[in-house]
């Protein structure tokens, strides 16, 4: 499992909008992306694989 974050610029005090995509859902492993933007600037990106895991309560 693992996170890349790249910081396009300085995020502000304020509101930001985050897109995040799954772009594969698999059994084991996921795989998602994510747009932060702030103003209607792109201000960083995401990419992460995640290990899925059932819960049991």
């Amino acid at each position: 499992m693992n996170l890349t974050v790249s910081f396009h610029r300085p995020a502000l005090p304020g509101d930001i909008r985050i897109e995040a995509i799954v772009g594969k859902f698999g059994k084991t492993m996921s795989y998602v992306t994510a747009e932060l933007w702030q103003n209607e600037k792109f201000v960083a990106s995401a990419v992460s694989s995640i290990l899925v895991q059932e819960v049991n309560d």
